[in-house]
């Protein structure tokens, strides 16, 4: 019997059109191979670009324990691996400053921040304390000479809403907040906003992470400060 296993539905992507590739694509396959060799009948033809592992199997508790090897030593390892995308490094202030205000600009429920990136850019950045990850569109990406290439490993990223989408992801040099900068921090590329103009990206959880924050809504202030 034929069997097919949805690798990217079993990361909790969006959609069955999520390219899984590189790095996860090929931690997928190798598990697939080596959990292969733990049920006999089963035998793996190989993973396509959507991450869906290919195999055929000859009894149901060949399949049923199949796919829950792959799926969970797969899931295992891509965290892990992901345990290298860069959260950044806090840069002490010249002056012992521990902390900053940033001005908010507020939309309805939305709170928008501007931070300035790799010393020169000056962005419009979503605050989003749900999201895993900070996010730039692709064309700020493009803009700021940071794009991934095409065939760049793609990795999971959980948004607020719950939904995981699998993305790639670039180094950026430096992000300033107020008077506090962090450096060398892997950002995620993917158009999340794609109708609002204003704003180029969302601030994540990773950059957030090095600070205690506080918003402010009469001062429409966010006040961060050093943990």
């Amino acid at each position: 019997m034929v069997g097919a296993l949805a690798a990217g539905l079993m990361l909790g992507a969006c959609s069955s059109e999520t390219i899984l590739q590189g790095v996860p694509r090929e931690l997928v396959l190798k598990t697939a191979r080596e959990c292969e060799g733990e049920f006999a009948g089963v035998r793996v033809s190989g993973i396509d670009r959507y991450g869906q592992v290919n195999f055929t199997y000859q009894t149901q508790p060949q399949r049923d324990g199949f796919t829950t090897c792959v799926q969970d030593r797969s899931r295992r390892r891509i965290e892990d691996a992901m345990q290298e995308i860069a959260p950044g490094h806090l840069v002490p202030a010249a002056d012992g400053t521990r902390e900053t205000s940033i001005p908010i600009e507020f939309r309805g429920s939305l709170m928008l921040l501007p931070v300035t990136v790799n010393g020169r850019e000056h962005l419009t950045l979503l605050l989003d304390t749900g999201a895993s990850k900070t996010i730039l569109r692709p064309s700020v990406a493009a803009r700021l000479g940071v794009a991934p290439p095409a065939d760049a490993p793609r990795w999971p990223s959980q948004l607020a809403d719950g939904r995981v989408i699998v993305i790639p992801y670039t180094r950026l040099r430096s992000i300033t907040l107020g008077g506090l900068v962090v450096e060398d921090l892997d950002v995620g590329v993917y158009d999340l906003l794609r109708d609002s103009g204003a704003m180029d990206g969302i601030l994540g959880g990773d950059l957030l992470g090095h600070f205690r924050m506080t918003v402010d809504r009469q001062a429409e202030r966010l006040e961060l400060v050093v943990r």
